[in-house]
């Protein structure tokens, strides 16, 4: 899930790897262990906004996965699809679905000091969002130390990634139009003002 108006927390711009295919199917299933909770959550009452965030980066992820396909074509036909950043999804939801899950998972601890009717639903979403985030964890990190990732590696050609290398020498430009210094200018040389004294 890509944050629109300029602010893409999206860090791969591609897929997911091929060799991250087992992560990936482990959040395909804590999405939709979510969905399940989150379903059951509101039978009893309570409107878990967290879940409800991490299912949609979920989807967003999975997007050409077949149990989640048709989630995200839905996803993409309503308000939500610039939340998907442009290439709908993908590698650009990993870093959003595993903050949220991080998030909803250490503040859904402090759920059980209150404890409500839907505990078991929000047992099984922690435990599922916790097992998410830690799997996008490890294909993001796959995807950062992947050197035929191009797009990661120039910073994306969506226009909301920047590079993430030190930039060069090359790409300071000096200002222009400013005043000129004098070529024998030396710092901290001269008898100025004591400050204190």
């Amino acid at each position: 899930m890509v944050f629109p108006g300029g602010m893409g927390m999206s860090i791969a711009a591609a897929d997911p790897p091929p060799e991250c295919a087992k992560e990936m199917a482990i959040i395909r299933y804590c999405t939709m262990i979510v969905m399940c909770c989150f379903v059951g959550s509101l039978a009893f009452g309570s409107l878990p906004f967290g879940d409800l965030l991490f299912i949609m980066s979920g989807i967003f992820i999975c997007k050409d996965d077949i149990y989640l396909n048709q989630w995200h074509t839905c996803l993409m036909r309503s308000p939500f699809a610039s939340c998907g950043g442009p290439g709908g999804g993908g590698g650009s939801c990993l870093l959003p679905y595993m903050v949220i899950g991080g998030l909803d998972f250490c503040i859904g601890i402090f759920s059980f000091l209150y404890p409500a009717s839907t505990l078991p639903f929000l047992l099984i979403s922690l435990m599922a969002q916790g097992f998410g985030a830690y799997a996008a964890y490890n294909v993001l990190s796959v995807v950062r130390g992947s050197m035929s990732n191009t797009d990661y590696l120039m910073g994306g050609g969506d226009g909301l990634n920047a590079p993430l290398h030190a930039p060069t020498q090359q790409q300071f430009q000096p200002l222009r139009g400013g005043p000129e210094m004098d070529p024998n200018f030396q710092p901290f040389q001269g008898t100025g003002q004591r400050l204190g004294a």
